[in-house]
């Protein structure tokens, strides 16, 4: 009686090392992402909601399509002195934290548009940039910027998102062809 069950314990300890050693190869060959969303203009003393929305998304997004993804807070903007600083840091805690690539997202607010900084409105973001750095070498792979463009519900928290996940799907895309 006694042998069978110690037979069982050393049973139960190799199913467990062999699930954690699938589990590491599994996770072994995923990419790492950090990212952070970076908000310029509008008159904020805080990060406004759509930010805060797109940032779900994405992380999201990322997260479900097999990235290992982490966010870095999300953060007000006044100058291009305040982008490179934050995309430094950025860049520097990515690398601390051994992720592969470094993602900043830059959103535009349109001063007139905004009617209430909690309120998700696609209507007040007039731009979206990003630039996607390699960590390890701290080069920039890629950057661009796009208009946003609005749809006739446009100030919906709904059509944040989907403004949202269209663009997580174009970065998945990016980060795809770099790897």
């Amino acid at each position: 009686m006694r042998r069978a069950s110690f037979t069982g314990c050393f049973m139960g300890k190799r199913l467990f090392f062999a699930v954690c050693a699938a589990l590491g190869c599994v996770c072994a060959g995923a990419e790492s992402l950090a990212f952070q969303i970076v908000q310029h203009g509008g008159g904020f003393t805080k990060v406004a909601e759509p930010s805060l929305i797109v940032e779900d998304e994405i992380i999201n997004s990322l997260f479900d399509a097999g990235f290992i993804v982490s966010n870095i807070p999300a953060a007000l903007s006044s100058s291009k002195k305040d982008d490179e600083r934050l995309f430094a840091a950025g860049t520097g805690e990515a690398a601390s934290n051994s992720f592969d690539s470094f993602l900043s997202i830059h959103l535009f607010f349109n001063n007139q548009a905004i009617q209430d900084e909690k309120k998700a409105e696609l209507g007040a973001l007039s731009e979206i940039s990003w630039k996607i750095a390699d960590v390890k070498s701290g080069q920039v792979q890629t950057e661009g910027s796009s208009t946003v463009e609005k749809t006739a519900a446009a100030d919906s928290e709904t059509a944040v998102r989907e403004f949202a996940r269209n663009f997580a799907s174009y970065i998945r895309k990016m980060l795809k062809a770099k790897a």
